[in-house]
């Protein structure tokens, strides 16, 4: 049913669509004058041509990536001159026997859909008070049980859909206290640990200061000791310091020898 009525739509889409091809190539090569598309009632068409068209290509793409369409029947066998089919109605009631009889399982609706690669079959349950992992398995176990051993016929697929759910679970309030208490001690330790960690790293940078700043503080007190001593010229007195004591003795000589001269001369 499901694909016939794509088929339809998409048919229709298609001449939709073809209507507003031949009107648009028309226009284009003159037929139509652009004049004429200022009439409201052209407009309205071309408007209500080009809404049905998106309704239909939406439709259609819809249908056509549905998952799947609801049955009436099965078929059984196929074959040359026999054929057998089962209505849904009595594939539902098997598989609901066969289905009660897992404990913990209530079933809300059963529905059977076919596509191009077989039967699909949705269970819709609740669970209370058990396994997940456990309820899936038995689930499909019985069904298949059932219907190979019943109508010798397979599903597809088995989609179930877990609508409400009574947990097995129970929390034990003493030991989830216990871990809580294990990780917030654990997590009181990191934090004592990092901060003392951090206490001895500013305590060894202090010390690091001290000592670079009582090293600084030696060396002023040497230099200016340095300074306080008294200067000793590296190179000799240059010859001009000389020099006066140089002429003085030369005129001592030049006294002494006009002296000894006039002397000479008196005696003469």
């Amino acid at each position: 049913m499901r694909k016939n009525l794509a088929k339809v739509l998409a048919s229709a889409s298609f001449v939709v669509a073809l209507i507003l091809i031949v009107i648009l190539l028309v226009t284009a090569f003159g037929g139509i004058d652009f004049e004429e598309f200022e009439s409201k009632l052209v407009r309205g068409l071309l408007i209500s041509i080009s809404i049905l068209y998106i309704l239909l290509a939406g439709i259609t793409i819809t249908l056509l990536f549905i998952q799947g369409e609801a049955l009436h029947e099965i078929v059984i066998k196929n074959g040359k001159g026999e054929s057998m089919r089962v209505s849904v109605g009595v594939v539902k009631k098997e598989v609901k026997k066969a289905c009660h009889m897992i404990e913990g399982v209530k079933f809300k609706k059963i529905a059977l859909l076919g596509d191009g690669f077989g039967v699909t079959l949705k269970l819709n349950i609740k669970v209370e008070d058990k396994d997940l992992d456990e309820v899936e398995i038995a689930t499909r176990c019985y069904i298949e049980d059932c219907m190979a051993k019943t109508f010798g016929y397979h599903f597809n697929a088995i989609d179930i859909n877990i609508m409400q759910l009574v947990p097995k679970y129970k929390a034990n309030t003493e030991e989830i206290n216990q871990e809580v208490e294990k990780q917030l001690e654990i997590k009181r330790e990191a934090e004592e640990k990092a901060l003392a960690e951090k206490r001895e790293a500013e305590a060894r940078e202090a010390a690091m200061r001290e000592e670079l700043r009582s090293s600084d503080g030696s060396a002023p007190e040497e230099t200016a000791v340095a300074e306080e001593e008294p200067y000793a010229p590296e190179y000799p007195e240059t010859p001009e310091t000389e020099t006066p004591a140089e002429e003085t003795e030369e005129e001592h000589s030049e006294e002494h020898t006009e002296e000894k001269a006039s002397d000479e001369t008196t005696e003469d």
